[in-house]
């Protein structure tokens, strides 16, 4: 298991040799992002440039090794990201082998937290999902998953309706109403990183070229 601080050291380690790459992609207000040992970037640079600068950095610490992908879709910790015709679209990402499992609802656990388990699947997908009809696949993936597991269709329609009732989009579950999602997305993703809403940044963060995932 290593050391308790071991992922710490790490994380610092990785602070200090990003900070060329960070400044790099700030200097022409772009994207850059890391969770760990995963990397991602949105960038407007033509291929050959972003791959020179990848190769640059990717040789800048021996104790560092890197592999990297440079295309219009990639996939970054449990997000498929795409870019379609410049803008980019997010998804849920699932891996191949992953189970349709959620905790049974037959499972020795307090009632509150299997009503709690649909409000919190819906709510993760309503961040990673850019559009409604993305969003709806997922809700019924989630459904799926949710009648698999023995959860009553009762309990799963009710959890489902407090979820849009409690974030005034109940327009959404009966409409797909595609206008509703987008405030709901919205605002999901500003209360995740703590952002008001109207302070956002003044430029587009979804219009990009390229799109970079390495590890």
């Amino acid at each position: 298991m290593g050391l308790a601080f071991t992922q710490t050291l790490a994380n610092v380690y990785m602070f200090e040799w990003e900070q060329p790459l960070v400044e790099y992609q700030q200097l022409l207000d772009e994207r850059y992002g890391r969770c760990i040992d995963d990397d991602f970037m949105a960038t407007n640079l033509p291929r050959d440039q972003i791959i020179a600068k990848l190769d640059k950095v990717h040789n800048s610490d021996p104790n560092i090794r890197i592999t990297y992908t440079v295309k219009s879709a990639v996939d970054f910790l449990d997000v498929a990201i795409e870019n379609n015709d410049r803008q980019l679209k997010t998804v849920v990402f699932q891996k191949p082998s992953a189970e349709p499992y959620v905790l049974p609802y037959t499972s020795d656990h307090p009632h509150h937290v299997h009503l709690n388990i649909p409000y919190a699947d819906l709510l993760r997908v309503a961040r990673l999902c850019s559009n409604v009809e993305d969003f709806e696949i997922e809700r019924i993936n989630i459904e799926m998953s949710l009648l698999l597991n023995g959860y009553p269709p009762k309990s799963i329609r009710k959890q489902f309706h407090r979820f849009f009732d409690l974030n005034n989009t109940l327009p959404v579950l009966k409409q797909l109403d595609a206008e509703s999602y987008q405030q709901l997305h919205q605002k999901l993703l500003y209360q995740l990183f703590s952002i008001p809403l109207g302070h956002e940044s003044s430029d587009d963060p979804r219009c990009y070229g390229e799109i970079c995932h390495g590890s």
